[in-house]
């Protein structure tokens, strides 16, 4: 049943019926070797699959951005496999929704983040360049590290830490001047 869709008070569209079929309409394909993998399918299947690829390779992904877009797109083709159906699933599609926008902001924070981490000072893009990167540190990481990070300066013959003294846990990286 393809039914209608009311958008405000009774009023329907037949382009949106119409969008609907093409969406749900079975169609075969002939194609060797697919027809045995897909032998019956519609767009709206298709997007399901593509769903689920999406998600498995977001769950494969180490790089948080890609897995961020991967899981962005998984959720897009799942709203459409969800809305394009005989009667569309409401309530994963409103939670879907909700994810794929907490998906986009986090994807803007990390290209803050890249941005950021591209106009280091001077002196700090020297250390992270000769004393971090060598090691395999990213810009982002390190500008984390920076955020937290205190910069004492000692003059020579200055005490930093006495031996037997309780202090904070502290990290010291030397640089000399």
């Amino acid at each position: 049943m393809v039914g209608t869709l009311e958008w405000v008070q009774g009023f329907t569209s037949k382009k949106m019926i119409l969008l609907k079929g093409f969406f749900c309409k079975i169609r075969r394909t002939n194609l060797p070797y697919v027809k045995d993998m897909f032998p019956v399918y519609s767009v709206s299947n298709m997007a399901g699959h593509g769903a689920f690829m999406a998600m498995a390779l977001s769950y494969l992904e180490t790089d948080f951005m890609m897995l961020r877009i991967y899981a962005a797109s998984g959720i897009t083709l799942s709203i459409v496999f969800q809305y394009y159906r005989d009667k569309p699933l409401w309530i994963p599609i409103r939670w879907n929704s909700l994810f794929f926008v907490i998906n986009m902001i986090m994807i803007g924070l990390l290209l803050k983040k890249e941005r950021d981490a591209s106009y280091l000072p001077d002196e700090q893009k020297e250390l992270f360049m000769n004393a971090f990167q060598p090691f395999g540190m990213l810009p982002t990481e390190f500008l984390q590290l920076m955020h937290i990070a205190e910069r004492l300066v000692y003059k020579k013959g200055d005490v930093m830490a006495k031996q037997g003294k309780s202090e904070q846990c502290c990290i010291y990286i030397i640089v000399y001047c």
